[in-house]
This record gives C-alpha cells, structure tokens and sequence, in this order.
C-alpha cells in the first residue's frame, strides 16, 4: 500500500538511497555520496515542505524534490529531481505524487512550478503532459 506524504520528517540519508536507487539505471549518470547530495539540493533551494515521497512499509520508494524561489516577484517551485525506484515504476507513483504537488502549490500560492525533463525519457514527458504540464524548454 502506498502512503504519500511530504518530506519534512525523512532524513536527507533516506532520500538520498532513493535518489541513487532510482537513478542507477538511469540515461544520465546520477550517483552521488551523501556529501555531494546534499550540497547539490540544498544549493538549488531544497525545501522538504514542498517535496513529496511515496512510501511501502516506511521505505521511500518515490518522490518528487522540490526547491523554492522568487521568480519575477512571485513565488515559484522548481522540481530538482523526480524519481522511483525500479521495482515501483509504472505503478502510478509519480502522476500521484504530482497530484499532491499540485494541490500544495495551489494552497501556498505558488504562481509557477518549474520541472525539466530529458526529451529522449518519453515516459516522463507523457507523464508530464499528461498532467497538463507546459514544455517551455527541452533537454
């Protein structure tokens, strides 16, 4: 059973064993120590409030990290990184996760969310328009 909530109560070591599971078979290289992680998300304004995570059994298994900033006098929230480890793929994880994220940003009053996606990843891009996101760049 999946149980979704944000991240403000998972310890940055937990998301960090989700991010490199579900990234290891992943198109770009994505592995990272601890050290580096953290760096790399709190550097590009990582607030675990916004973020959210799919969990079996109290183990992290998806998520969606988000970061927060003003953009044109307005604040907007940036995906850092999404992910699902590959025993959960294709289960609904994330167009669930994005659900959530949509009702949260829409309660703080966020006007703008930001994500990238890699063009070549058409489960993702699908995913992302499917939920009636707008591609304003491609990677």
């Amino acid at each position: 059973m999946f149980n979704y909530k944000t991240l403000d109560d998972t310890p940055i070591e937990v998301i960090n064993k989700a991010f490199t599971d579900a990234f290891s078979d992943y198109q770009v290289q994505m592995e990272m120590p601890l050290w580096k992680f953290e760096r790399m998300i709190l550097r590009k304004g990582y607030v675990p409030e916004m973020s959210m995570g799919t969990f079996v059994d109290g183990a992290l298994v998806g998520f969606v990290l988000n970061g927060c900033r003003m953009l044109n006098g307005e604040l907007a929230v940036s995906d850092l990184g999404t992910g699902v480890i590959k025993e959960y793929r294709r289960q609904g994880v994330i167009k669930n996760i994005l659900t959530d994220i949509k009702e949260l940003i829409k309660e703080k009053n966020v006007k703008e969310y930001i994500l990238e996606v890699i063009k070549s990843n058409e489960s993702a891009v699908n995913l992302y328009k499917n939920q009636n996101f707008k591609i304003q760049r491609e990677l």
